[in-house]
């Protein structure tokens, strides 16, 4: 009886500490949970702080705030990988670390210390699946067992969690979210094409900073206290809670692969770029052709290169179902898959302006030139005219440098009717001005204006004139003395602008408000509303070359103006 007594006890004990082991591991998973900082050059920095300032100054918050928020590097998450032979790794989303040269993951403790390995390489990625390995930096193996990649078979309705360090006021903050798997085996073509995985939808919370971080399953006899059954990758906006994963098959899948073969990036032959050359051209010769195919072919070179100009045209040309998508192709994502998409639009719009643009092929591929470049150049005949493009080696794939549109030919594309196919288009959507207001009998001195104009459409503009003159003045004992007016007038525009081929005519209605005062006397000529009409000869596209004439008049004096207005404007200026 004694024996039996002695050994329910132990069993007890044995449960107790079981127990306590399991609570002590749930409570860990934090451990094997990085924050993941890609680590930039500083050209993409600077990129970064350019399009901030860009998206600010038209008005797109949001993009401004994502742009900005990447200036001092961005974050993502992640979860730590133990192989057999003990190498240790950090997966997560290639979007977390696309563009980067190298990442830094941190590792922080429930008090709030911080585990740092800074130039950790990127070891191997895969852009359609959006999975990326990082290795630890050379001889560091902290870890002794990573999280479990499941192999369970999952069922809707089944408890959930997820696991990252989404932004809190731009700080990665630690977040252990719970929901339920909605789909198991969801078919969402617009992000993985099904034919490659389903994917798991669930309503466990997803937060921007979660990318990279693993979905898991509860289960006390793992590591950490949970099962890995997938990595947290989109958020679909406008359901609620609506977030997908990256299945953890489609992870064990990649990883063994990507180890068998030493990782990616281990250059790429002639036969390939040729391969991919034949496919760019096929798909400009196509006849359902959609921009959105095209941002395979799009380099981080390019992004550096056009991306700003691209996203700039866009956002101030394109129709609004085209900017919608492309401003929604930045949501859940690195800036880079939007950039790329709006390259993709803006070279697609431009090489469909070129006659028989479908009559293109490829020329030849200068291979040789590789050795002196770190591009090589590939040559394509459109229309007839022979271009050079440039291309490099860039995560396992060849993808497109720079392509020379002003290069392409250039005369005017025919309709059916056999007439000149002029369009109603801006040929730039910022401007910068100078000219001057001639002498009149309402001004006896030229008036020097400097001006900044931007475009909200194509028919619309507005603009902010400074400007400074002189005129001599008698007092009341009739003394003549010099006095400098400064002037300052808000113009509204309406213009119609008609673009043939690099010649553009943009003829323009405006009204304006403004006024004039001086430091070294009390007259101020208070603001009338002045009408003007005028019209610009210009030359190119971003950079456009612009002479223009306008006519101003007097419309409604406001108060008591002490001038009419009847004047002729003469003007330069340069478009981007």
């Amino acid at each position: 009886m004694k024996g039996i007594m002695m050994k329910r006890k132990m069993l007890k004990l044995i449960l107790m500490l079981f127990v306590t082991g399991a609570v002590v591991s749930f409570g860990q998973i934090r451990s094997f949970v990085p924050v993941v900082r890609p680590v930039y050059t500083e050209k993409t920095l600077s990129f970064f702080r350019s399009m901030s300032g860009s998206m600010k100054w038209l008005g797109y918050d949001e993009l401004y705030m994502l742009f900005k928020s990447y200036e001092s590097g961005g974050h993502g998450s992640g979860f730590v990988y133990v192989a057999a032979d003990r190498t240790n790794y950090v997966i997560t989303n290639y979007h977390v670390i696309a563009g980067a040269q190298t990442s830094t993951l941190e590792f922080e403790k429930e008090d709030g210390s911080k585990t740092v390995y800074e130039k950790c390489p990127i070891f191997a990625w895969n852009e359609t699946l959006d999975l990326a390995i990082i290795a630890f930096p050379e001889g560091k193996r902290p870890f002794t067992s990573g999280l479990n990649i499941s192999t369970r078979t999952l069922e809707d309705g089944m408890d959930v969690w997820t696991a990252g360090f989404p932004g809190l006021i731009s700080d990665p903050v630690w977040q252990l979210g719970k929901g339920n798997i909605t789909n198991s085996s969801a078919r969402i073509a617009e992000l993985i094409t099904p034919e490659i995985t389903t994917l798991i939808q669930h309503s466990a919370q997803v937060d921007a900073g979660n990318s990279g971080g693993p979905l898991l399953i509860a289960d006390r006899t793992k590591t950490g206290g949970y099962d890995m059954i997938g990595i947290n990758t989109w958020k679909v906006t406008g359901r609620q809670a609506a977030n997908v994963s990256i299945p953890a098959s489609v992870i064990r899948d990649f990883i063994e692969k990507t180890r068998t073969q030493g990782g990616s990036g281990t250059g790429g032959t002639r036969t390939a770029l040729e391969s991919r050359g034949r496919g760019f051209i096929m798909f400009f010769t196509s006849e359902d052709r959609k921009y959105g195919q095209m941002i395979d072919y799009i380099s981080h070179d390019c992004v550096l290169e056009i991306g700003e100009k691209a996203l700039t045209e866009v956002l101030t040309k394109a129709p609004s179902s085209v900017r919608d998508e492309i401003i929604g192709s930045f949501s859940g994502f690195s800036p880079f898959k939007g950039i790329r998409m709006a390259i993709s639009y803006y070279l697609l719009e431009n090489i469909n302006r070129i006659p028989e643009s479908r009559n293109s092929t490829l020329s030849a591929v200068d291979w040789e030139a590789r050795e002196n470049l770190p591009k090589v150049p590939v040559k394509f005949v459109f229309a007839g005219t022979e271009i050079t493009s440039y291309w490099v080696y860039e995560y396992d794939k060849w993808r497109l440098v720079s392509f020379p549109l002003t290069d392409l030919p250039r005369e005017t594309k025919k309709n059916e009717a056999g007439q000149s196919d002029i369009r109603i288009e801006r040929p730039y959507n910022l401007s910068i001005t100078a000219g001057s207001i001639l002498p009149s009998d309402s001004v006896d001195a030229p008036t020097w204006i400097f001006g900044f104009n931007a475009s909200i459409n194509d028919f619309f503009v507005y603009a902010l004139e400074l400007g400074i003159r002189s005129q001599v003045m008698t007092d009341i004992y009739y003394d003549e003395a010099t006095y400098y007016f400064f002037h300052m007038n808000f113009v509204f525009r309406f213009q119609v602008p008609v673009k043939t081929g690099f010649l553009s005519f943009i003829p323009y209605a405006s009204v304006g408000a403004g006024g004039e005062f001086s430091f070294s006397s009390s007259v101020f000529n208070k603001p009338p509303i002045v009408g003007m009409a005028g019209l610009q000869l210009v030359l190119g596209e971003s950079p456009s070359y612009i002479l223009g004439c306008e006519y101003q008049m007097h419309l409604i004096k406001i108060l008591d103006s002490n001038r009419d207005i009847s004047q002729f404007y003469i003007y330069v200026a340069v478009g981007f």
